[in-house]
């Protein structure tokens, strides 16, 4: 319009407008601010790869650009940082260091006019921090451990430790030293460490992420054989003092070089060719020490003691065998013959003691005696034992050991009388010296007492019965390690008390309900309680014949109901007891008991016959007025081939509906299999159903475990049916109902026939 209006206008008009046109800036064509676009670039990474770098570019008329960045699966951020934008129209941004994952950065630009449209880069992942280990080598002469450390390119530090490799868990993050990364990428320690079994633990990091520990390979520091003597006179059998057939001493003396040291004794046997087969294994030793010195904190236990002084190491301190915060030790037993106790001809038992022991950089060394066995027994007058039963139940004996004279260690051992003869047949216990003789053959058990002036009490350790002999012996060892005299005495576990004078009278009154048995019980003659038994002729036999230990015997109580006076009175005189079996015979004992806590003699009361279970109501099919139906019943046939072993087969897959008529309660769905029944004669069939249903489903209780049908919309199957055979029948679905009143009645039934002419095999799932 502008230029068709032109051609109209004088020139000089035209020429004035041109003029004030260029002198008048407020008269200037000017192009609207609009708002600006922007463009996101590629995704490049910065430094070690955990920070993101893009370039913005917007349309050159923006003012600020704003960005963010977020994880891929997470929302659009609600808040942006603001960068202003440069000169040529782009805003470089870097994002933090961060964690692995994958993100996306967003970012719009603004001015006055408005805001762009917000654009994201496509996502992109931040790697993981990954740490790995070499292979560990081993300085065997420096106890030097070397490996190197390989992380990431993204990480900025490694830090490392070790601990023992069969810890449960790793090191503490206080344990862990920092190292820097060297230029090549990687980082190497070396270690000087302990004898043991270890592993080297790592993880690398930098600002915002952290890698998971790993672990190196399981390696070993060996210890190292010392140059040095650490153990004075520790040859031939010279440490071994204070020997006897039952006991010894073993004298161990460290050189100035020595801070530690484990002693222990190793047995063997003799071999057909007459040479010793020692236990001992210098390996197996050596490891046992270091795992006494050096227990795992994780299951601190020691196979044997640890001594930091020059000692003479009794026998009972030459095992351990126990954790390191207990105290006691298992002890080392010794015993002069290999064969059974008592058996002539026994060959000798050979010994040798070893020695372990480290200087103060753990290098060690092995000492061990010279093979040794033990002396025949000489048994002196001094020092003796005496032997008492300090207390006794009918059940357990607790001993008395008690030595007269210059007495250093105990030895003590027990024996019944009834495995002695089953043993070895020795049964001469009148004639002492036959005894004498027969004790000191017995195999030792147990490591010696050591005598401190004070009697000594340990309980018999042998299953007793009430009324039974134990002969319970000891030797006394003088310090000079000599054996005093073989004492013994036959101590008797304590019999049944039943010289009460207290009565008792217990009478059946009834069983109600059923399964409990009601007695009226009486007490006469001064008794304040009864204990009262009553046994089902199951279990009678278990106490018939110990019916006196049982009721005095109180770690039977599980067996008797003790009543009191009050108890009598609150119950009026009645006292039950459950009759779990029916149409059982029970035993019924009781004794009285008066306040001195006499028991009165056992008394036998006339036995009781529990109730038989009444028979549950027979369900009467024929009174049933509900009616079911099984409808739309198809059958699938498929042929299964012989396999080679079974012959040619055929499968039924079977679906049908089921319709619940009026007057109906309940429907239940019964499965029967390997039914016979004749399959042309409906009513015969049915008359066949009815009959097994009658049998196999007699009570209400037979219904317990089937659930009634709740959902009659449903498509019912029934599948691997096998196809119906005249010899072992076949498959058949028959329907029970409950009709309102409760009545039960055979309501349909579906015999699955299938079809042996099909030749379509089951499609492979």
């Amino acid at each position: 319009m502008k230029k068709i209006f032109s051609c109209f206008m004088p020139a000089a008009v035209l020429a004035a407008m041109a003029a004030v046109s260029s002198c008048d800036p407020k008269t200037v064509d000017e192009e609207p601010l609009t708002a600006p676009t922007i463009s996101i670039g590629e995704v490049t990474f910065v430094g070690s790869g955990s920070s993101a770098s893009v370039t913005i570019t917007t349309s050159g008329n923006a003012e600020n650009v704003f960005w963010a960045y977020a994880e891929a699966s997470a929302a659009e951020p609600e808040t942006y940082t603001p960068e202003p934008v440069g000169e040529d129209g782009t805003v470089d941004i870097s994002t933090p260091e961060l964690p692995a994952g994958s993100y996306v950065i967003y970012a719009y630009a603004e001015n006055e006019a408005g805001k762009s449209e917000t654009v994201k880069t496509e996502a992109f992942e931040i790697a993981s921090i990954t740490v790995s280990f070499g292979p560990v080598t081993i300085d065997a002469e420096k106890q030097t451990a070397t490996t190197v450390i390989t992380p990431s390119a993204n990480a900025e530090s490694v830090s490392w430790a070790f601990a023992d490799r069969y810890a449960e868990t790793a090191p503490e993050a206080s344990e862990f030293t920092k190292a820097e990364i060297a230029e090549d990428g990687t980082v190497t320690i070396s270690v000087k460490m302990k004898p043991g079994n270890w592993r080297f633990y790592a993880f690398a990091e930098n600002s915002a992420d952290k890698s998971a520990t790993v672990m190196s390979d399981p390696f070993i520091i060996e210890v190292i054989e010392s140059d040095k003597e650490l153990i004075k006179n520790f040859y031939g059998i010279e440490p071994i003092l204070n020997l006897t057939a039952y006991s010894m001493d073993i004298n161990v003396e460290m050189t100035e070089d020595c801070v530690r040291y484990c002693v222990s004794a190793f047995s063997g046997t003799k071999g057909a060719d007459g040479k010793d087969i020692l236990s001992y294994d210098e390996e197996r030793f050596i490891e046992s020490a270091r795992n006494s010195i050096n227990p795992n904190q994780d299951y601190p236990y020691m196979p044997f003691n640890v001594f930091t002084k020059s000692k003479v190491v009794p026998e009972r301190l030459l095992s351990k065998g126990t954790l390191q915060s207990d105290p006691t030790s298992t002890g080392f037993v010794l015993n002069r013959n290999s064969a059974e106790s008592g058996t002539s001809g026994a060959s000798l038992i050979p010994y040798i003691v070893a020695v372990y022991a480290e200087d103060a950089d753990q290098n060690y060394k092995v000492y061990t005696t010279d093979v040794f066995t033990l002396p025949t027994p000489t048994f002196g007058d001094t020092p003796e034992v005496k032997i008492t039963a300090n207390e006794k139940t009918m059940t357990s004996i607790n001993a008395s050991y008690e030595a007269v004279g210059d007495c250093a260690k105990i030895i003590r051992g027990y024996c019944l009388p009834s495995e002695a003869k089953a043993d070895s047949g020795f049964d001469s216990w009148d004639d002492p010296a036959a005894v004498e003789e027969f004790l000191s053959s017995l195999a030792v058990t147990y490591t010696p007492f050591e005598w401190k002036g004070v009697p000594l009490y340990e309980d018999v350790p042998k299953a007793l019965e009430p009324n039974t002999d134990v002969y319970v012996y000891a030797i006394g060892v003088n310090p000079d390690g000599k054996l005093g005299k073989l004492c013994y005495e036959k101590l008797t576990s304590a019999s049944p008390e039943l010289d009460g004078k207290g009565g008792v009278n217990v009478k059946f009154v009834n069983e109600e309900p059923l399964g409990t048995l009601n007695f009226k019980v009486t007490l006469t003659d001064g008794a304040t309680s009864a204990r009262v038994m009553v046994v089902d002729e199951n279990n009678y036999y278990m106490v018939s014949g110990d019916l006196e230990w049982v009721f005095t015997d109180e770690a039977q109580d599980y067996r008797w109901t003790e009543v009191t006076v009050a108890d009598l009175e609150a119950s009026k005189g009645i006292v039950s007891f459950p009759a779990l079996y029916p149409s059982t015979t029970y035993y019924v004992h009781a004794v009285a008991i008066t306040d001195d806590g006499a028991v009165s003699p056992v008394k036998d009361f006339a036995t009781v016959k529990s109730e038989a279970e009444p028979e549950p109501e027979k369900i009467d099919y024929s009174l049933g007025k509900g009616t079911a139906t099984i409808e739309n019943a198809k059958e699938q046939t498929y042929y299964v081939p012989s396999d080679g072993w079974a012959p040619e087969s055929w499968e039924v897959d079977l679906t049908y509906n089921i319709s619940k008529g009026e007057n109906t309660d309940k429907v239940y769905k019964v499965l029967i299999r390997e039914m016979t029944l004749d399959i042309n004669d409906e009513e015969q069939g049915m008359a066949d159903v009815k009959a097994y249903i009658e049998e196999k489903y007699p009570t209400e209780e037979d219904y317990e475990y089937l659930s009634p049908v709740e959902d009659f919309t449903q498509v019912f199957t029934q599948q691997y049916c096998p196809s119906y055979d005249s010899y072992y029948g076949g498959t058949v679905i028959a329907l029970v109902t409950v009709d309102a009143d409760g009545n039960y009645s055979v309501a349909d039934y579906h015999a699955v026939i299938g079809d042996t002419d099909s030749t379509t095999e089951r499609p492979v799932e």
